[in-house]
Parts: C-alpha cells; structure tokens; sequence
C-alpha cells in the first residue's frame, strides 16, 4: 500500500489502470511523466521507474 506521506513510494500495479490516469490540460505531465488519480489526490509517475515523483493532495474532493 502507498504510504500517502512518502511521495516516493511505489505504486500497487492495480492504481496504475487506464481509468485512474488523468487528462487534465491544466496539469499537463512533463515529459516522461504522467499524472494517476488516486483517491482524491493526483500522483506524478515516472513512465521509466513507475515511482511516484510528485503529489498534489486533495485535487478532487
């Protein structure tokens, strides 16, 4: 399980599906990143390592 607090921790696989991922023109991913939905927070991923690099908590409530 993601430890909200570490940033840095690993994603379970499930987290990761297309449904999760987010569209959002105004929170466009840098390049080789991608942003994931996660409950009401938005994770920032690396496509390479899959490790969370960014959250912003509480972007949907």
């Amino acid at each position: 399980m993601v430890d909200p607090h570490d940033p840095a921790g690993d994603l379970p696989v499930l987290d990761l599906s297309v449904p999760g991922l987010c569209h959002d023109r105004r929170r466009a991913a840098p390049p080789g990143y991608y942003w994931v939905r996660y409950g009401p927070d938005l994770l920032l991923v690396d496509r390479r390592t899959r490790r969370v690099v960014d959250v912003i908590y509480s972007a949907f409530y």
